[in-house]
């Protein structure tokens, strides 16, 4: 073993291929990369070995909330929005981030019809007394006919507490203080 001190480094005598040859920070980067490249080729190897999910048909897609209003929350959300804002007496603002999607809720409306409720709350409507009040709509969206069907905008108020502290979600929209409800 030798030191050379022109580059700062160790090489050993009889060399260990082109690690040997190498000064000690470089070995180390390059046993890195070596360690990082196997990993990502046998996990490529493994994802890419299994077959992608069967896409479901129309009809058995219908049968499943989760995959019908998927497959449909784009369009809805698109028809939904600017609903909602004509739907204002006067200034709003959206309270949606990056990641955060316009509604909070998927129910049935109808199931045999395949109409989906969208329901969320990520909106505030300034008072006349200049106050921000968060409202809540709902939007049934019929996919045959692609559109909303009925659009319901109320004010948002906190569900009841529980004994426990705990909040239950409140679904339900009184006929009082809806703001706005269009019927197609």
């Amino acid at each position: 073993m030798r030191f050379d001190a022109a580059l700062g480094s160790v090489a050993v005598a009889g060399g260990r291929g082109i690690f040997g040859r190498l000064s000690f920070p470089a070995r180390r980067v390059l046993r890195w990369f070596w360690y990082v490249l196997v990993s990502v080729a046998f996990a490529l190897l493994i994802v890419g070995g299994c077959a992608p999910p069967d896409e479901l048909s129309d009809a058995d897609c219908r049968a499943d909330l989760t995959c019908w209003s998927d497959k449909h929350w784009t369009t809805a959300a698109n028809e939904c929005d600017p609903l909602v804002v004509r739907s204002t007496p006067g200034r709003y603002r959206w309270d949606i981030d990056i990641g955060v999607p316009m509604f909070d809720k998927v129910a049935w409306h109808d199931e045999a019809a395949g109409t989906i409720l969208y329901e969320g709350h990520r909106i505030k409507f300034k008072s006349a007394s200049d106050k921000w009040r968060q409202m809540r709509y709902r939007c049934v969206y019929d996919p045959d006919a692609r559109k909303i069907s009925l659009l319901r905008v109320k004010p948002f108020s906190e569900p009841p507490k529980d004994t426990c502290g705990t909040r239950h979600w409140y679904t339900g929209f009184m006929p009082n203080n809806v703001v706005a409800e269009i019927s197609h």
